[in-house]
């Protein structure tokens, strides 16, 4: 695990706890997170890399704002999950699909008829995901 990856852990930790306790993540750390990836995989990457994690991103994003506009995802959850391609490349997709597995079960719990945050769940997959690749 390269430092990048355990910084992005923490910034998903703290992420989980916001979004838990306040309900909302402040987007000036979520878009200054994103910045900051993208312009690490920039400087690092080669072109292989950067197109691919651009590709995914832009998949998960056009995915994730459909989230946004018909269902409970918030904007901070949409740039979050849109950036993780940019440090893990396709395995962003398996945290985004193992996020939403983990959600099923409160969803039943619910009934749907509740709100509620999506970061904490983004973060165990994230570390899920990070101990099997």
């Amino acid at each position: 695990m390269t430092v990048l990856m355990f910084m992005e852990g923490l910034f998903l930790l703290a992420a989980a706890i916001s979004d838990s306790e306040t309900g909302e993540v402040e987007i000036r750390y979520t878009g200054g997170n994103a910045l900051f990836l993208f312009l690490y995989l920039v400087s690092e990457g080669d072109s292989f890399q950067i197109s691919t994690s651009l590709i995914c991103a832009g998949l998960l994003f056009i995915v994730l704002i459909a989230g946004a506009v018909f269902g409970g995802l918030g904007g901070a959850d949409v740039i979050v999950c849109s950036s993780l391609p940019f440090i893990l490349g396709f395995n962003a997709l398996w945290v985004v699909f193992l996020s939403f597995a983990l959600t099923i079960p409160f969803l039943l719990y619910t009934g749907g008829k509740r709100e509620y945050a999506f970061i904490p769940y983004v973060f165990i997959a994230y570390n899920i995901i990070l101990s099997i690749t």
